[in-house]
């Protein structure tokens, strides 16, 4: 991606997070997204650049641990409610709704691209407490950014900052909640 903009690595993921959250808001189409990018970054791009760009970033994206989904899949027959809040843009939710069959196993499905809000705001936080029908002390909440889990955390949330499954598997033992997600090397490369 950082080629096709003629940039450095370091530069694009500098650009990349910049206009991130209205992109994933659905406040800026992909088009317009990638031209701001693209400005920034003293390039001009074609449609098919343009077309290649969102095709790496669903991609990018696209990568789901099965063992996330088993563990899911776990919580809910011992009776928990689960939810993906998740900021995505429109290609990418669009990509999910259509391709893949896994958001079926949860209870309430957030993106924040179809609701117009992404994470941080309080109110998409909100929507998935409305819908799984629990008081925010009852929900407990993942990511891998610290100011999501901590927007969480200031409505109530109990909140787990991790970047992978042994991560979360070590802080949820030591909060003594179970089930645990399975983990092996493998499942964290």
């Amino acid at each position: 991606m950082a080629s096709l903009l003629g940039v450095t690595p370091e530069r694009f993921g500098q650009l990349y997070a910049v206009s991130r959250t209205a992109y994933d808001s659905g406040d800026l189409t992909a088009e317009q997204y990638w031209a701001l990018l693209a400005d920034e970054a003293g390039a001009t791009l074609t449609r098919e650049q343009v077309d290649q760009l969102r095709n790496i970033d669903v991609k990018m994206w696209s990568n789901i641990r099965e063992s996330m989904l088993r563990w899911a899949a776990a919580l809910r027959s011992n009776g928990i409610k689960t939810a993906v809040l998740s900021n995505m843009h429109g290609d990418m939710a669009h990509y999910v709704r259509t391709q893949t069959s896994w958001l079926a196993n949860f209870d309430c499905i957030a993106l924040s691209t179809e609701l117009r809000l992404a994470k941080p705001d309080p109110a998409i936080y909100h929507y998935c407490l409305e819908r799984l029908a629990v008081a925010p002390h009852e929900a407990l909440f993942l990511d891998d950014r610290e100011q999501n889990v901590a927007a969480a955390q200031a409505l109530g949330m109990k909140g787990i900052v991790a970047k992978g499954t042994s991560q979360i598997r070590e802080k949820l033992q030591a909060m003594g909640f179970f089930p645990l997600p399975a983990w092996s090397q493998t499942l964290e490369r």
